[in-house]
């Protein structure tokens, strides 16, 4: 997987121009920056979202290679359901070709459903699995990606990341699933983070406090 560890200094936009109107950016502070890393010690890393289907995949590889750029996760929206088994495979041979890791939703959420809480001004339940038969969905969702072959599933419930972390550790899913806690859960604390991580989280899409 491709990695930024280089020492090369970062590029500063806009920052000729300004310098000419008298409107230089002040120096780089090192503390400013942070001290951890990616494994394999890259600084950042590229997410595509809501990445649907293999043919949107295959515009975006088609546009990274084009471009330059590199890919190191492409993750889904809609949900695991939404694609076929042959959809799957297809993208999950895909980004397994180019090292990209490939993150699929399980489903479905509060918006799928029949509720109509979530149209509300309160938004209700939100998107999580109103219900048994949703967290039921969410798991089966799991269970199918992960047997055809998908390592990384985002999750916006927490009755579900807990069953999914269950049934991780009974060997329902591969144990090296990694759970990724959804944005739309909106953890936005540091508390919230420990809540999620004892939940099975192993990641999180929301920005770290």
């Amino acid at each position: 997987m491709t990695t930024d560890a280089s020492a090369t200094a970062p590029r500063r936009p806009g920052e000729q121009a300004l310098t000419t109107l008298g409107l230089g950016a002040p120096a780089l502070d090192p503390a400013d920056a942070s001290v951890h890393t990616f494994p394999g010690g890259g600084r950042w890393r590229t997410e595509v979202p809501s990445c649907e289907g293999p043919e949107a995949l295959a515009v975006i590889l088609k546009e990274a290679s084009r471009l330059d750029v590199p890919i190191h996760r492409i993750s889904q929206g809609s949900g695991v359901w939404m694609l076929s088994d042959a959809e799957i495979t297809e993208m999950v041979e895909a980004t397994g070709e180019r090292d990209i890791e490939l993150c699929l939703f399980t489903g479905p959420r509060g918006t799928w459903d029949i509720g109509g809480s979530t149209r509300t001004d309160s938004r209700g339940g939100g998107l999580r699995a109103r219900g048994h038969d949703a967290v039921a969905g969410c798991v089966e969702d799991a269970v199918r990606a992960t047997e055809l072959g998908v390592k990384c599933l985002l999750v916006a419930d927490e009755g579900v990341l807990w069953t999914l972390h269950r049934a991780r550790q009974a060997g329902l899913v591969p144990a090296d699933t990694t759970l990724k806690v959804s944005a739309l859960i909106g953890p936005v604390n540091p508390a919230a983070y420990a809540v999620y991580e004892r939940l099975g989280a192993t990641r999180s899409t929301c920005p770290a406090i």
